[in-house]
């Protein structure tokens, strides 16, 4: 006796809900996939920020600090600034300040760059040690050239008016400028200046460029307040505000 044997499957309705569980699992790995690469991304850019902040306050201190460096004890800054004004052709100094910031709203002097509009400027000068029986003393200038023994040189920062980097501006005398990006993504840049208006020698208010100069308060600064404002190179992240307050050691 022969017996028949029925062909055993899948119901539709069981291939239906093995789609749907499927379905259901591959959206699960996509959205934990996506969430991932987002957090990545925001570690990325975040990281990409504070290492560009880092960086660029760093440059910026180094900098700032040799506002007005003059190493001939027995020289006057000042008067060495005014005897030697051909070594500031082309330069944005005219008198014997040390440092010289510029706000957006403020009328562009002679050999001023370009910069992006709402932002500040700020150069400064100094002049590099003699050399001591041969020796002197190794400078760089804020791209990283070696400034020659006994050398005036000015330096600025600023926002570039084309690509949002912030500039460094070098300019040894006889040699023509030297502007690189130091960083990339910059969308502010402000400068407040401590003046010790009293000369007393602490800081006695912070204000802005244009205030210092109708006072005629550049020989009293004593300390700079930056605001850099980063954005990251990957689009979906709000730029961040960075501020740093650095003391002008040679102008105390």
């Amino acid at each position: 006796m022969t017996h028949a044997y029925k062909a055993k499957g899948f119901s539709l309705v069981e291939l239906m809900i093995s789609l749907a569980l499927g379905l259901f699992l591959s959206l699960a790995v996509i959205q934990t996939y996506l969430a991932t690469v987002k957090s990545d991304t925001v570690i990325m850019g975040n990281t990409e920020i504070q290492e560009n902040a880092r960086f660029a306050l760093q440059v910026l201190e180094k900098a700032l600090q040799q506002a007005g460096y003059f190493s001939n004890l027995n020289g006057n800054r000042a008067e060495y600034f005014q005897e030697n004004a051909a070594q500031w052709a082309n330069t944005v100094f005219t008198s014997s300040d040390a440092i010289r910031g510029f706000d957006d709203t403020e009328t562009p002097v002679t050999n001023q760059p370009n910069s992006a509009s709402g932002t500040d400027q700020v150069f400064i000068r100094l002049v590099s040690d003699a050399a001591v029986l041969g020796i002197g003393a190794i400078w760089h200038d804020c791209n990283g050239r070696l400034i020659p023994n006994n050398t005036a040189i000015q330096m600025g920062f600023y926002i570039s008016a084309t690509n949002g980097s912030l500039i460094c501006r070098s300019q040894i005398p006889g040699v023509n400028p030297d502007s690189q990006p130091l960083i990339n993504n910059v969308s502010d840049f402000q400068l407040l200046y401590g003046v010790d208006s009293t000369q007393d020698g602490s800081v006695n208010r912070y204000t802005d460029a244009q205030n210092v100069s109708a006072a005629s308060d550049w020989d009293n600064v004593r300390a700079v307040k930056v605001s850099l404002k980063l954005a990251a190179s990957m689009p979906g992240l709000e730029p961040k505000l960075f501020e740093k307050t650095i003391a002008l050691r040679n102008m105390l």
